[in-house]
């Protein structure tokens, strides 16, 4: 995910964020074999954990 916000902002000037990143996860999971072993609430969990990151950097 943090790979994802840098390509984004990197690329195309878009700052992502937990919402959009949430949002995203159900299409990511069909799109990633790797990911649909992986539980969403995990995921989400992760998101968060970033988004936390980046609101104390």
């Amino acid at each position: 995910m943090l790979e994802q916000r840098k390509t984004a902002y990197k690329h195309h000037g878009i700052t992502l964020n937990y919402n959009k990143q949430a949002t995203e996860l159900p299409s990511v999971k069909k799109e990633c074999p790797e990911f649909k072993e992986i539980h969403s609430q995990v995921l989400q969990d992760v998101a968060k954990r970033l988004q936390k990151a980046f609101d104390a950097f």
